[in-house]
């Protein structure tokens, strides 16, 4: 509010208003202490869902380096103090996301033998596939 303004208010005024921006700065922090909270959260379950992920990973890296499934699970949980079932999802979550990647890797393969004029019979034979799902590779690529 101008010097100007103020200046010119009386003492009833005066008080009326600065009640009122007490009353409102009351409220704003309030309102900021909810939303600094509320932050804080976010962060501790994006990151609790982060440690999630990662675990999914390292138990992930333990199965591919010699250890059992069961087992890699068992110490990733020990490890990250997430419960087995947590794990077990995460991990299963990796080799889900794994399997998608290789898949689509080999599909882009499949095309690109396919647009050097392989047939699909040696494609098939490439890729251990029968000819039938080669086509509906190429075909299901094509209008994607």
């Amino acid at each position: 509010m101008p010097h100007d303004v103020i200046d010119s208010l009386d003492l009833a005024t005066c008080n009326r208003l600065a009640d009122y921006f007490e009353h409102s700065a009351a409220q704003l922090r309030e309102r900021s202490a909810k939303l600094s909270a509320g932050e804080r959260q976010t962060a501790r379950t994006s990151d609790h869902l982060a440690s999630i992920k990662d675990a999914g990973k390292i138990a992930f890296h333990y199965a591919q380096n010699g250890a059992s499934e069961e087992e890699a699970v068992r110490v990733t949980a020990a490890m990250t103090g997430h419960p087995l079932e947590t794990i077990q999802a995460a991990l299963n979550r990796v080799k889900k996301n794994l399997k998608i990647i290789r898949e689509q890797a080999r599909n882009r393969e499949i095309l690109m033998l396919r647009n050097r004029n392989w047939d699909n019979k040696d494609i098939a034979t490439r890729f251990g596939l029968s000819v039938s799902q080669v086509g509906r590779i190429i075909k299901k690529e094509l209008e994607a």
